[in-house]
């Protein structure tokens, strides 16, 4: 059985785009495609496992518009592609306009608080910034939106809330400028040179992603959980666990913005986030504000020197707080991302080199934020390869390398994602690059849709005589918004 990169070329390949006789043969093919049995499908949509299986036999009729639509959301398809009816259809975002709305004025109530906050008592309890860190990780953006916005509602009520306690308003809530950064770090790998941030976890916690302006991030969401806040809004250690709570939503909020394609959305949590840490003065979550203000910012001419003081502010705590020493080496990933896409191979290499070291002294964490680790660092690997244009050299994958060694799904997509795009820097490699893509939605289909890299990639197999009319990767474009 050939294999390139982790893909079973011939067992992707075999699944056919074939018309269906009714719905229910749709429906079981959809099942199969993303590996769910009839009893987890039934479970996701809120269904008995025999309701299931009469539909899929043809048995029992799908006509309830909410049936279809609690199917397909848990297929993660739009109700057209569940049943065969162009009137249905929906490309392109898997999240709509109004949830986006929902997320723009989350962020003005947390960035603003005076506006969000109302008359009413600020809300009881902690954020559930674990539940965040789930759907971020799940690749599940339909779910974490909405979650998002009520989540950063409720933080901008209790800063509110908190500066009514308080002689003086918080830093918190003041829109000045962001944090000074320390100058002049030492023991930096140097190179300067700006480029298209990545998606790359993207800057997300729990490390997730990677494709074209890079969607790893490790991407992932916050493995660490912040300590929950009490609900009483005095109280130092009560204060603190609010700030950490700030810092992580800040960072999935940015991190989401990215890989949907909102850059407009990203600056002001990026700054909150930058304030609460400061306010705060832990290293790890100073370290994870710092590497969410630079996915915020994005592809600025100086944005290197951002990054660079990060690795010297996080350099003392390598050998003392391994959650520190995870971001210290996230800081020369997406160093070494940047320098890339400059074209600057030898300090991209320097930096990678380091991640390296990091990794192989803390080792697996998948715990931890950016699920830093060697996997996690062989995943970027193969995403600066590809921002140098030389894909083809990380197309056998190196000994051990295991992609599904991590849990979380948009990281192993991203990885997906970038394989294929490496395979097309090559030639003779669209079937393998074909099955990658085939693989990374069968593992999350919404990351796929949200994807720049993984619409580049089906844009460049389109232009390919073979692949211009082939009816299963056409459907794959068609969901990811390309016509």
């Amino acid at each position: 059985m050939v294999s390139v990169g982790g893909v079973d070329r011939a067992g992707l390949l075999g699944m056919g785009d074939q018309d269906m006789e009714h719905v229910g043969a749709r429906l079981r093919r959809w099942r199969l495609r993303r590996g769910l049995s009839q009893r987890v499908l039934a479970d996701l949509a809120g269904f008995s496992q025999g309701y299931v299986a009469q539909i899929e036999s043809g048995a029992a009729p799908l006509e309830r518009r909410a049936a279809r639509e609690a199917l397909a959301q848990a297929l993660q398809i739009s109700v057209g592609e569940l049943t065969g009816s162009p009137e249905d259809a929906t490309l392109g975002s898997p999240v709509g306009s109004a949830a986006i709305a929902e997320l723009r004025a989350g962020i003005v109530a947390l960035t603003v608080p005076m506006i969000g906050a109302g008359d009413q008592p600020p809300p009881i309890g902690a954020v559930d910034t674990a539940l965040l860190d789930r759907y971020y990780a799940a690749c599940r953006y339909d779910l974490l939106v909405p979650a998002l916005a009520g989540a950063l509602t409720i933080l901008g009520t209790q800063a509110w809330a908190a500066t009514l306690t308080t002689a003086q308003p918080r830093a918190l809530i003041r829109s000045g400028s962001a944090a000074r950064v320390s100058e002049g770090a030492s023991g930096q790998v140097g190179g300067e040179g700006a480029a298209p941030v990545s998606e790359r976890e993207s800057g997300r916690v729990r490390g997730e992603g990677a494709a074209p302006v890079s969607e790893q991030g490790g991407g992932g969401r916050a493995g660490r959980v912040s300590e929950r806040a009490s609900g009483r809004v005095g109280g130092e250690e009560a204060e603190r666990a609010r700030l950490r709570s700030v810092v992580e939503v800040c960072s999935t909020t940015v991190a989401t913005c990215v890989q949907l394609g909102y850059p407009d959305l990203t600056l002001a949590p990026g700054e909150v986030a930058m304030r609460a840490a400061e306010e705060l003065g832990e290293a790890a979550y100073l370290g994870l504000a710092n590497y969410t203000r630079v996915r915020a910012v994005g592809a600025v001419a100086g944005v290197e020197r951002v990054v660079d003081a990060g690795i010297g502010q996080l350099g003392p705590h390598v050998g003392v707080d391994p959650v520190a020493a995870g971001i210290y080496g996230m800081h020369h990933l997406l160093r070494a991302e940047i320098a890339a896409r400059a074209g600057q191979g030898v300090v991209a290499a320097a930096h990678l080199d380091e991640a390296t070291a990091v990794a192989a002294y803390v080792g697996e964490r998948p715990d931890d934020w950016f699920s830093f680790g060697p996997t996690n660092v062989g995943m970027w690997r193969l995403a600066i390869l590809v921002a140098l244009g030389e894909g083809p050299a990380a197309r056998l994958s190196p000994p051990g390398f295991r992609p599904e060694a991590l849990a979380s799904a948009q990281r192993r997509a991203t990885y997906f994602i970038d394989l294929s795009r490496a395979l097309l820097q090559g030639r003779g490699q669209d079937d393998a690059a074909a099955a990658a893509l085939y693989r990374a939605e069968m593992i999350a289909p919404q990351q796929v849709c949200a994807s720049n890299g993984a619409r580049e990639a089906l844009r460049t197999l389109l232009s390919r005589p073979r692949y211009g009319r082939d009816s299963r990767l056409r459907g794959l474009a068609g969901r990811a918004g390309i016509r």
